[in-house]
């Protein structure tokens, strides 16, 4: 009898502990999504450099689309976002893109150029 109890004692001190280490990995997860929530709210210095070389500084959050600074950029400068076309190391950026997305460091440089229509006599 003495044999049968200390078996479901061990049983159930073995679901014990791995309940606890359940338990455990579940609030080390968390831990993790809540820094790497914390991570993408830090905001970053973006340049954005037209092609005369003047510069405009912008901080946004990582996860913000690019669409927001494409419009800042166009009113501050008086264009029509239409007319220009943002590039990052010779890719156009798309609207729908955001700094995350494309592993953007603080303090990289979005070149802006105007549209150039025609070119032909």
């Amino acid at each position: 009898m003495n044999n049968s109890s200390h078996l479901i004692s061990d049983s159930d001190e073995a679901e014990s502990i791995a309940a606890a280490a359940s338990e455990n990995a579940e609030q080390l997860q968390q831990q993790q999504q809540h820094q790497q929530q914390s991570f993408d709210e830090i905001p970053l210095t973006l340049i954005v450099r037209d092609q005369t070389g003047e510069e405009m500084l912008f901080r946004v959050k990582k996860s913000m689309h690019f669409s927001k600074v494409f419009e800042a950029y166009a009113a501050r400068k008086g264009y029509s976002v239409m007319t220009l076309r943002f590039m990052l190391e010779g890719k156009r950026l798309k609207g729908t893109e955001s700094p995350k997305m494309l592993l953007m460091e603080d303090n990289d440089c979005i070149d802006v150029w105007l549209e150039q229509v025609g070119g032909c006599f």
